[in-house]
């Protein structure tokens, strides 16, 4: 199924160290996993990721929240 972009609830853009989008990602349903593996939703080629880094949903009142992987850090 192809998504609209304007269909999104969010956007996700991942920065460089300088503070640059290097990607922008379309949100259209919760929960996103973040991580290495691909199996995630965003998967994130860098060897400080973990394989299932962080998860991004919300609660009962819309808000954002994030869980931790299987992130050390």
């Amino acid at each position: 199924m192809d998504r609209r972009p304007e269909d999104r609830i969010a956007l996700i853009e991942l920065l460089d160290r300088d503070g640059r989008v290097r990607r922008a990602v379309d949100v259209h349903a919760w929960p996103v996993r973040l991580g290495r593996a691909i199996d995630n939703t965003v998967v994130l080629d860098d060897p400080h990721v973990a394989a299932h880094h962080a998860t991004l949903l919300t609660d009962e009142q819309g808000q954002l929240l994030v869980q931790a992987g299987d992130s050390v850090n």
